[in-house]
């Protein structure tokens, strides 16, 4: 995985490392076809599905997922995809509160916590490109240490019997129309991560669940 982007290039204000996914290797044409029921929009309006992971200090500061003001939102509208509308998070580990990594809507005063298997769902903007002012959400930041008994899926660390905790999601946004041209670039190096790791967390979520 790389350091995360923005437009501007290396970002300061997200300092997770993420890279893009290729939509037909395993998992991701299932989990698209989710999305696609769920939303009611084809795979051309989806972006590459974004796996990023937060380790300890590591957060995005209050952010939208689509311009909002100015020329920016002036050429997205323009644009061939136009805005994102819908952003589905999926949450591939759980973290309780003491772990910090929740998803905050200052705004709304909502925070949500990941849980393993689960999707936050919210849209940026309206269908007609009008963003939505309350969609504002950071990612708040991971902290350092969790209890064993209470987080399986970090790894383990030699000290007190506790685990190093790392935040895992992947994210695939919706834009107004389809555009296959609106897929991010993926460089080798990329690839490489993500078909040793990602692709491996991908997979252990799409896992059939066994009842408890």
């Amino acid at each position: 995985l790389l350091r995360s982007r923005t437009d501007g290039g290396v970002s300061q204000v997200r300092t997770s490392t993420s890279v893009f996914l290729d939509k037909g290797v395993h998992p991701c044409p299932s989990i698209i076809s989710r999305v696609v029921a769920l939303t009611n929009r084809s795979a051309s309006h989806m972006e590459r599905p974004q796996l990023a992971r937060y380790t300890h200090g590591q957060h995005y500061v209050e952010h939208y997922d689509t311009p909002t003001q100015g020329l920016d939102l002036a050429q997205a509208r323009s644009s061939g995809s136009g805005l994102r509308v819908c952003t589905v998070l999926l949450y591939l580990c759980t973290l309780d509160e003491m772990n910090g990594g929740g998803t905050f809507f200052p705004r709304l005063g909502l925070r949500v916590q990941p849980t393993k298997g689960c999707a936050l769902v919210f849209f940026p903007a309206t269908c007609d490109g009008i963003p939505d002012p309350d969609s504002l959400h950071a990612a708040l930041p991971v902290k350092d240490l969790c209890n064993v008994a209470n987080n399986k899926d970090n790894v383990e660390s030699k000290d007190f019997g506790q685990r190093a905790v790392d935040k895992w999601i992947c994210t695939i946004w919706v834009h107004q129309r389809p555009e296959e041209d609106n897929e991010p670039l993926l460089g080798m190096d990329g690839r490489e991560a993500v078909g040793v790791l990602g692709q491996a967390l991908l997979s252990q979520l799409h896992a059939p669940q066994t009842s408890r």
